[in-house]
């Protein structure tokens, strides 16, 4: 789990650690890329839907990845999420 300040910057370290993490675990080159994109639009949305004082938090999980975004202030929250599931593979893939 990672976790960033909901600023452009957040963008490219989301990607470099879902790429690190998921090509680790051996996953498929497909994967790994689609993987990186979901995350960057995920994160780009996040972050401009976001106060840059609020955090931008990336889990990944085998067999799924989840971003979650919300506002560290007792000031009220907003919370985004998204799911990958890297489980269904094509046979013989």
């Amino acid at each position: 789990m990672r976790s960033w300040l909901a600023r452009p910057a957040a963008v490219p370290k989301a990607r470099l650690y879902t790429r690190t993490v998921l090509t680790g675990w051996h996953c498929f080159p497909g994967e790994v890329s689609a993987a990186e994109a979901i995350v960057s639009g995920l994160v780009t949305n996040a972050v401009e839907a976001s106060k840059e004082e609020w955090t931008v938090t990336l889990r990944l999980f085998a067999g799924e990845l989840s971003l979650l975004s919300w506002c560290g202030t007792n000031q009220g929250s907003r919370l985004f999420a998204g799911i990958l599931d890297l489980t269904s593979r094509p046979a013989g893939g």
